[in-house]
């Protein structure tokens, strides 16, 4: 029997095992960019405004506002970018990759979006619902997405259900898919928990290769390349998707008291 003595000399701290520590797969792009990679970022979109695609400036843009939505005006929205996103939105009509264009500018001028003379054909919404019924091609997934965060009430009518959710993830998985497709599936079905789109460690493996593989291309494509990768992978890791009329949004998740009650215990040690 311990005495009362001896009780009160034991150390409490060396009688608790903390839990391991686990490996957040979460892709946050302000631990994961450094403030010379930003910079170096504004300065390549700012050279390609000028002398890039038009193709290349629209989308990295909306991009890097998804992924630092706090730091837009550091994007610096003038006359020229305005020409350029919106010249898009000219080039693309009636095709899919219209409403690409339009979430862009959702995106980086939502004041303007209502003002647009035009929207994307409305046969997409039709193709959509009939593509249901198919083995979906890769098109048609990525215009579903981009109808919901542009159109949000036409995308509802298309009546999309858990059911086609389970489909097109099953021919995800049968057909290798891309990390696109399934970034799309995630918006189209947010209330889906990330970990039931791809497990635990694929996404691992998804962010070790980004953060290792795609920069090493940054010297031959610029940041092409690791802007898509990173608001894909920010996408499919993200606790929470929000849509709403400025567009999509990347929701960090707040710790309440029940998530507490579901965090790993230290373990006491028995003696």
């Amino acid at each position: 029997m311990i005495s009362k003595t001896e009780r009160d000399r034991i150390n409490i701290q060396r009688l608790i095992i903390e839990a391991p520590k686990q490996e957040d797969i979460r892709f946050n792009p302000k631990e994961e960019f450094s403030e010379p990679e930003f910079e170096s970022i504004l300065s390549w979109l700012d050279l390609n405004k000028y002398t890039g695609a038009n193709t290349i400036y629209p989308n990295a843009a909306y991009q890097l506002a998804v992924l630092f939505p706090d730091r837009k005006q550091d994007l610096k929205l003038d006359t020229k970018a305005m020409e350029i996103v919106f010249g898009y939105v000219g080039a693309t009509l009636g095709g899919w990759e219209n409403l690409r264009a339009l979430q862009n500018v959702k995106m980086l001028f939502p004041k303007f979006f209502g003002e647009i003379p035009y929207e994307t054909d409305p046969n997409i919404q039709e193709s959509i619902k009939d593509m249901r019924e198919e083995p979906w091609d890769g098109e048609m997934v990525l215009a579903a997405a981009a109808l919901k965060i542009v159109y949000p009430k036409r995308f509802e009518e298309i009546g999309l259900t858990i059911e086609d959710y389970k489909k097109l993830k099953k021919q995800f998985e049968g057909y290798f898919a891309s990390n696109s497709l399934w970034a799309s599936l995630r918006i189209m079905f947010p209330e889906v928990p990330k970990n039931q789109f791809q497990t635990v460690d694929q996404l691992k493996e998804k962010k070790r290769s980004l953060l290792h593989t795609s920069k090493d291309f940054t010297s031959m494509w610029g940041w092409e390349r690791y802007l898509n990768d990173a608001y894909e992978l920010a996408i499919l890791t993200a606790d929470k998707l929000e849509i709403d009329e400025n567009g999509i949004k990347i929701i960090p998740k707040t710790v309440t008291f029940e998530d507490k009650d579901m965090l790993p215990q230290p373990e006491a040690r028995k003696f």
